[in-house]
């Protein structure tokens, strides 16, 4: 199985990393250390109806959950959960428009989904969709709250709250599901450092209580007991990152600098290095290291159906 390949990597000091590449509509995993394409998917491999298919070209997230064993994928139409041992797509939802760029996993197993500005009345917003392994897709979120440029979502386990940006603020919310309806509760909207606007990704720095998060000509790192944000130095010309993820010692920051469009064949580090030079191709669009996300997520979490 795969997951067993992913422990005996992480065991062994092999950096895999998963890729959402837009080209061939696939999420990848490479070895980083020999280029070697460890395990690909597509709506060919996926086991839905015709009619769905195209819910997830392009995709643009890719996160490990559950322990490795589960891509959370999504896409411009779909938000999928994906079964790395046999390809399954264990659940998935329409995502109705509103270019998702993110989603994650809530306590309860429902997924929360950002989307940025689209011209539509589905942009702009912070969707909850409920999971139920026996009953999908799912056609319509459970709720919707106004989200201006939504583009990232993270859950802090520790402290109980969503992070998400808007256009000009971080906020956090509180997640209930009282009267079995699932909700958020806005709870803080914290500026951004000045001159900061539209941020696009927010991933966790690995082993810390913190956040990574890019803006168009930054990276910087928020802590969430402070409330602060730190700039961190990047070499010149890294500008416009798409993704960000870092691993323990020794394993360098990654990012995906757009070379062409919103893409690039290309991952680096914050000093430059390439880390992965994929296929001429390759329009990879975020890359996320094959690790446990502990702020977000239990030590021990399994997916159970």
């Amino acid at each position: 199985m795969f997951t067993a390949l992913a422990a005996e990597g992480r065991k062994d000091g092999k950096r895999l990393a998963v890729l959402a590449e837009q080209a061939r509509h696939y999420i990848a995993i490479v070895d980083t250390d020999t280029g070697d394409l460890v395990w690909t998917w597509d709506v060919t491999r996926s086991g839905l109806p015709e009619e769905h298919r195209s819910w997830f070209n392009c995709p643009t997230e890719v996160k490990p959950v559950y322990g490795g064993d589960i891509i959370l994928v999504v896409s411009n139409g779909g938000i999928a959960l994906v079964r790395i041992s046999d390809h399954k797509v264990v659940w998935y939802a329409a995502s109705g428009g509103g270019f998702p760029h993110s989603a994650e996993l809530l306590p309860d197993g429902n997924v929360a989904v950002a989307c940025s500005s689209s011209g539509t009345p589905a942009g702009d917003k912070l969707k909850i969709y409920t999971v139920d392994y026996n009953n999908f897709p799912e056609l319509e979120p459970a709720a919707s709250y106004p989200l201006k440029s939504g583009h990232n979502v993270v859950w802090d386990r520790k402290n109980r709250l969503l992070w998400a940006t808007a256009y000009t603020t971080l906020n956090s919310y509180v997640y209930s599901t009282e009267g079995g309806r699932p909700s958020f509760i806005l709870k803080d909207c914290i500026p951004l450092p000045e001159g900061a606007e539209d941020p696009h990704d927010m991933f966790p720095v690995h082993g810390q209580r913190k956040l990574w998060l890019t803006t168009s000509d930054n990276l910087f790192i928020f802590d969430p007991v402070r409330r602060s944000f730190e700039k961190t130095d990047v070499v010149d010309g890294l500008e416009f990152l798409k993704s960000v993820s870092s691993g323990p010692e020794g394993w360098p920051v990654m990012v995906l600098r757009p070379t062409v469009s919103w893409w690039s064949d290309t991952l680096r580090d914050i000093e430059g290095n390439v880390i992965y030079d994929g296929p001429d191709y390759f329009k990879v669009y975020k890359a996320r290291w094959m690790l446990d996300n502990t702020f977000s997520y239990p030590r021990r979490h399994k997916l159970s159906l």
